[in-house]
């Protein structure tokens, strides 16, 4: 987590007039902002609350990630909306697996994947799909902020991509 503060304080300090692009001309297309940092002014000044439409299961995942969120200062006053869909379908995801391992309980053979449709046909539980749909969804907005392993290192790919390298610096190292 050190990488991430020391890391935003030198974007947040990284100027469009001393950015160059990747032909060496100086590119305020190029500029941190441009790139998705953050200034000072923009993190939340203390942990949010979370929002009231949100259910219980939602709220305790808020409570969990949004204080080292904010602690690393990657939550900003416009990341709520985000933050409360990632722990909407946290909540839509753990009810789907709760239900599904409740009904794996009362059927040995199939545990709960496959049930029979109204017209008498075996099908894939719904709740199988409503689960699977919640867990993409929640890994869009994981990727988002950063709470994957894989999203961790593409952050961090992307600000040593983005400091200027010297020919020799690796012979330093």
């Amino acid at each position: 987590m050190r990488l991430a503060s020391s890391s935003l304080s030198r974007l947040s300090n990284h100027s469009a007039a001393n950015t160059r692009s990747s032909d060496g001309t100086r590119s305020p297309w190029n500029s941190g902002r441009i790139r998705g940092s953050l200034s000072r002014n923009q993190i939340a000044p203390e942990v949010p609350d979370p929002p009231s439409f949100i259910e219980s299961c939602a709220t305790e995942e808020w409570n969990r990630v949004s204080v080292e969120l904010h602690r690393v200062g990657l939550l900003t006053t416009v990341d709520h909306a985000a933050l409360a869909g990632y722990c909407a379908a946290y909540a839509r995801w753990r009810t789907a697996e709760e239900a599904l391992r409740k009904m794996a309980d009362n059927d040995p053979v199939f545990r709960g994947l496959i049930v029979k449709s109204a017209h008498g046909y075996a099908i894939e539980n719904p709740l199988v799909y409503t689960s699977r749909r919640a867990m993409q969804e929640m890994l869009k907005f994981a990727a988002e902020f950063g709470f994957t392993p894989a999203a961790r290192a593409r952050v961090a790919a992307g600000i040593a991509a983005s400091e200027p390298r010297s020919k020799f610096g690796d012979l330093l190292a």
